[in-house]
């Protein structure tokens, strides 16, 4: 029995409607699926506000170009839907500017389907799940829960404090605390050497860590973090360090100083050069200038050079007052080279001294032999300078 043409007609139509399924399922599908791999997506909920705006930024991969996104809350929830093709920092705040309040977090966006749970005045209780980073930060953040809290009371009793001996008591109670919380993120790095994490939390040691430490971490990351926003940043900063290290040779600098004199450092070769890094509105900086000129005055006379480099290139009157105020003009005096509207623009500035020599805080004092090598660097305080000054002179 042959089939009806009817049934022919039926047969074919429903071939065609196959293969148009088929090729809608092999080349339209992989499509969308890949724009759905590239693609994260925040659902969100705030306790304690029922309508407003809540404000995302974060970093898009590869571009270095920072987004600002914005997602009305309705009913208590918002939403969030972005490319993102890898693991990201993003920030999330109910202020649409950088200031770290109570309503400020750091979250790390996956480019995978997450939720997030929020409290008003509590974002850093925030909860969010769908991105393994972020649960490696959380279960960290978790560990680190009971000496957190110790050591904000302590700082709460400090900060509240007025009398000075009674707040440098508290602060040695904090050393313990912040050495704890160090030793915590340290064993992370240890255990988690390729996380996001890592990388994101390393920023925040270079005071603690020395360069060498820096490096190791930094090194264990693999290539695509290394190249990371964050990373490329770290990078930079870790060959600033270098730049002020113990063993490294000084890097030259062309200056003027407070006369408006041309200053060198090569025109002190031959000599043992103290590069005091200060500032005018540095409190520990000018209380340790009386114990410097003591110093000078008793190694002068023996090969001893102080150049003291000022952070204070935007208001130069406030620099001189100072140098004169603290009778510290026997000595040289230049200020850091900084470029404000280079820094606010992204651009490099090359005759940055403090950038150059890797100082993160004031003060910090780098002394450099007649080589021209460093050959100690003190920050804070300075403990240590007067023995290494009594090795080398008496």
């Amino acid at each position: 029995m042959r089939p009806s043409v009817s049934f022919l007609k039926d047969f074919a139509l429903m071939i065609k409607h196959c293969l148009s399924f088929l090729l809608f399922y092999f080349l339209i599908v992989p499509c969308c699926a890949q724009h759905q791999k590239d693609t994260f997506q925040l659902n969100g909920a705030i306790d304690g506000i029922e309508e407003g705006k809540i404000y995302l930024n974060y970093y898009l991969d590869k571009e270095n170009r920072l987004v600002k996104d914005s997602s009305a809350i309705q009913n208590g929830s918002f939403f969030f839907r972005n490319r993102l093709s890898e693991a990201m920092v993003g920030s999330i705040k109910l202020n649409r500017t950088n200031e770290l309040d109570e309503n400020f977090a750091f979250i790390f966006l996956e480019p995978a389907e997450m939720k997030i749970n929020l409290k008003y005045k509590m974002f850093s209780k925030a909860h969010l799940t769908g991105s393994i980073t972020q649960k490696q930060y959380e279960a960290l953040e978790s560990t680190k829960q009971s000496l957190s809290v110790k050591f904000t009371q302590e700082l709460d009793l400090l900060n509240s404090e007025k009398d000075q001996e009674k707040r440098d008591s508290i602060k040695t109670t904090l050393s313990p605390y912040f050495a704890g919380l160090n030793r915590i993120d340290y064993s992370f790095f240890d255990t988690y050497p390729e996380s996001l994490v890592t990388l994101f939390l390393l920023q925040y040691h270079f005071q603690d860590l020395p360069v060498d430490s820096l490096q190791l971490f930094f090194g264990r990351l693999p290539l695509n973090l290394q190249k990371h926003v964050i990373g490329k940043q770290v990078s930079e900063r870790i060959n600033r360090l270098k730049g002020g290290s113990v063993g490294s040779i000084a890097k030259g600098f062309t200056s003027i100083d407070n006369n408006g004199d041309s200053l060198r450092l090569t025109d002190f070769a031959g000599k043992y050069i103290l590069l005091d890094f200060w500032a005018s509105w540095c409190a520990p900086c000018r209380k340790g200038n009386p114990h410097l000129i003591k110093l000078y005055n008793k190694y002068k006379s023996k090969g001893f050079q102080i150049i003291s480099i000022s952070d204070d290139d935007n208001r130069p009157e406030l620099w001189k007052k100072a140098i004169k105020n603290d009778s510290i003009g026997v000595w040289l005096h230049i200020l850091r080279g900084l470029d404000k509207a280079a820094l606010e623009n992204g651009r490099k500035n090359d005759n940055d001294i403090n950038k150059n020599y890797g100082v993160e805080v004031l003060p910090t004092k780098i002394l450099i032999n007649p080589r021209g090598v460093i050959i100690a660097k003190f920050e804070g305080e300075g403990e240590g300078l007067d023995r290494k000054l009594a090795d080398i002179f008496d």
